[in-house]
């Protein structure tokens, strides 16, 4: 009589979450070898959580393992969500995934990984949670405008973790006559950040911006801020990255009418602003700032107290979630005061 054997199998999922699964079933087909087979399932969100941020988007999954008597296996995925790999021995293996995007020289962005047990006659599962790589990167913002519209320009600027932490000040700021290029150089670890910017003129503060920042290990997030005039000593900010914030964040007004970003308000009146995140672990973490400055720290916000007619302020909100580490978001309206 013809004997024949079951060989062990292991699976494999990638999974940018927090959880690690192992169990043990039979699989055919009968062989009277010992090894077994890992076949390897993707699924990711490494992209899901993004602010001004550098692509995140795996391309590409290189999978290896380490298995008894120096067993070893690698394997590359592209373009696809599975694949199989024969002739593994029964034993302990180490497995990890290592995720690069789609840049011309592909950048790894996160890595996972996870420890199994592959028997004889069964097939193993173990999901990897891959996770963005720890160290420091870099930020790049290029500011402008108007050439004139200040006399003397100064630049003010920092990089404060969010949920607390010592603030990370430029190690290049050096504005000119229409603008300048503020720097962080790979001196910032990995994370959240809200970025404040104030410009001067002199001692005056003409215009400001505050934003959510995801800095990455050994790359350089960009983004770019452009002024208007709008009269005499005060600039309007105008064009602004276009963000895809993890935290959708929304800014609605009592005792002023809100549209696309902008409002007026009535000199001597005063508003309420109140912002709403969605997307995150409740509760939601709010912080205001007008013109850079910070000004608030709830999800509401009066303005208005002190405002003159034909003065432009800009309101920006960072909110942040409950969840370890945080995410982040990010809204702005553009207030004039009228007479």
């Amino acid at each position: 009589m013809r004997q024949t054997r079951r060989v062990s199998s292991l699976s494999v999922v990638i999974l940018a979450v927090l959880m690690l699964t192992v169990f043990m079933g039979c699989e055919g087909p009968l062989t009277p070898s010992a090894t077994g087979s890992l076949e390897v399932r993707i699924a990711q969100n490494l992209d899901g959580a993004k602010t001004l941020v550098p692509l995140l988007t795996p391309a590409r999954y290189d999978i290896t393992g380490s298995g008894p008597s120096g067993a070893s296996f690698s394997r590359q995925i592209t373009g696809t969500a599975s694949a199989t790999i024969t002739g593994l021995a029964a034993g302990s293996w180490t497995v990890t995934v290592d995720a690069y995007n789609n840049d011309t020289t592909p950048i790894k962005i996160g890595s996972g990984t996870a420890n199994v047990t592959i028997a004889r006659r069964t097939t193993a599962n173990v999901t990897v949670i891959v996770t963005p790589l720890s160290g420091n990167g870099s930020l790049s913002i290029t500011l402008t405008w108007p050439d004139g519209s200040i006399t003397s320009p100064s630049v003010t600027a920092s990089l404060t973790p969010i949920g607390g932490g010592s603030a990370i000040s430029p190690s290049t700021n050096s504005p000119g006559a229409t603008g300048g290029t503020l720097t962080w150089d790979n001196n910032v670890p990995a994370g959240y950040y809200t970025l404040s910017i104030q410009v001067l003129d002199g001692s005056t503060v003409v215009a400001g911006k505050a934003d959510s920042v995801r800095i990455l290990s050994g790359l350089t997030t960009t983004g770019a801020y452009a002024w208007t005039v709008v009269q005499p000593g005060r600039l309007s900010l105008t064009i602004s990255p276009q963000l895809n914030n993890p935290l959708t964040v929304d800014i609605t007004g009592t005792g002023i009418t809100i549209s696309n970003g902008a409002g007026t308000l009535t000199e001597g009146s005063t508003a309420t602003l109140t912002a709403s995140a969605s997307g995150g672990t409740t509760p939601y973490s709010y912080t205001w700032y007008q013109d850079g400055a910070q000004v608030g720290t709830s999800s509401t916000l009066t303005v208005g107290t002190g405002w003159t007619a034909g003065e432009y302020y800009q309101i920006d909100v960072i909110a942040s979630d409950a969840s370890t580490p945080k995410s982040t978001g990010s809204a702005t309206v553009g207030i004039t005061v009228t007479q």
